[in-house]
């Protein structure tokens, strides 16, 4: 797209939600999407909830990045079940067919509900912050 600045430039649309300051710097506010970079890897947390919610065991999950250190972060899996029994060695097999080793959860926590906002949207800040 032409850079809003310059018509004559190219700018190109990262996903990477900002504001611009008082002082005319750019502040970073996070993403658009749910891309989030882990060990030098871009990880598409959507693409892993997708093939998760497929799985006949599985009736909503979500993933997020937990621990505080870069160097020791991770993927965690949060998983509602269904009236098959969540088996996880069998949704880890098949995860690993499918994605990268760097997009395979290493924790799994079977959940009786996903936390909701007000507005029943799923609240992806507190699922962050579980322990």
């Amino acid at each position: 797209m032409p850079d809003p600045l310059d018509a004559a430039v190219r700018a190109y649309r990262t996903g990477d939600l900002g504001r611009l300051r008082e002082d005319g710097e750019l502040g970073c506010l996070g993403r658009r999407d749910g891309q989030v970079k882990l060990r030098g890897f871009r990880v598409e947390l959507g693409e892993i909830e997708t093939l998760l919610n497929s799985m006949p065991s599985v009736a909503e999950a979500v993933v997020a990045v937990v621990g505080e250190d870069p160097d020791n972060q991770h993927l965690r899996a949060f998983v509602v079940g269904t009236s098959v029994a969540f088996d996880r060695g069998e949704v880890l097999a098949a995860l690993r067919d499918k994605l990268p080793p760097h997009m395979v959860p290493s924790q799994f926590e079977v959940v009786p509900a996903l936390p909701r906002t007000a507005s029943g949207k799923l609240d992806r800040l507190a699922v962050a912050a579980k322990p």
